[in-house]
């Protein structure tokens, strides 16, 4: 594995989102984003947006693929 980077503050801030917005089925309840934005002070909807759809569509590798 080697070493990594810390997160970002943007990866924070979008992973503190996500935890928010989960509805616990894997998909987030996107009627809560602007009351989240406003709840962890962000102000560019599309750079978190973009986010949210990163985790939700990552794939983790498998044991196979490594």
């Amino acid at each position: 594995m080697g070493d990594s980077l810390p997160p970002s503050a943007h990866t924070l801030d979008v992973i503190r989102a996500w935890n928010l917005l989960a509805n616990g089925m894997g998909a987030i309840d996107w009627s809560g984003l602007e009351t989240v934005m406003a709840l962890l002070e962000l102000d560019d909807p599309d750079r978190l947006v973009h986010g949210l759809q990163t985790i939700k569509s990552h794939k983790p590798e498998t044991e196979e693929q490594r």
